[in-house]
């Protein structure tokens, strides 16, 4: 992945930031449902099929819990390496990113609130994700 492919991938990152950190968080409630779910199986129910397959429904709760544990773990780490890409930024260059790539703003709607041209804002964005491919993927 060359280096305008990087940045590229973190401004989807944080175009996407909202709706992954909801997406941890609606996951954690269907991983408790489904905890829920182990605990309300009955086992002795379990039958084999026609073809004398087991086929248990605890196990099949617990692929389902695993992969979504696996999927949680994926996204919370994607997350944590975005909030430490942004701790590095300096104040101004995090007002830009948060209110350019994360919250959609257009650069009029927020330029004179930290005091900067749209022109300087732009230029600023383009360091900060500079900045920011350098945190999340290295030199």
């Amino acid at each position: 992945m060359n280096e305008f492919e990087k940045r590229k991938q973190v401004e989807e990152w944080l175009r996407d930031y909202k709706s992954i950190k909801a997406s941890i968080k609606n996951l954690k409630e269907e991983y408790k449902l489904l905890e829920d779910t182990i605990s309300a199986i009955d086992p002795s129910r379990e039958a084999l099929s026609k073809t004398n397959k087991f086929n248990s429904e605890v196990e099949n709760v617990l692929i389902k819990l695993n992969a979504l544990e696996d999927k949680i773990k994926r996204m919370e780490n994607l997350i944590n390496k975005i909030d430490s890409a942004l701790n590095t930024l300096n104040s101004t260059e995090r007002e830009v990113i948060k209110n350019r790539c994360i919250e959609n703003k257009y650069y009029y709607q927020f330029t004179h609130l930290i005091y900067v041209s749209e022109r300087t804002a732009k230029r600023i964005k383009q360091e900060a994700l500079r900045k920011m491919v350098i945190a999340i993927f290295g030199l």
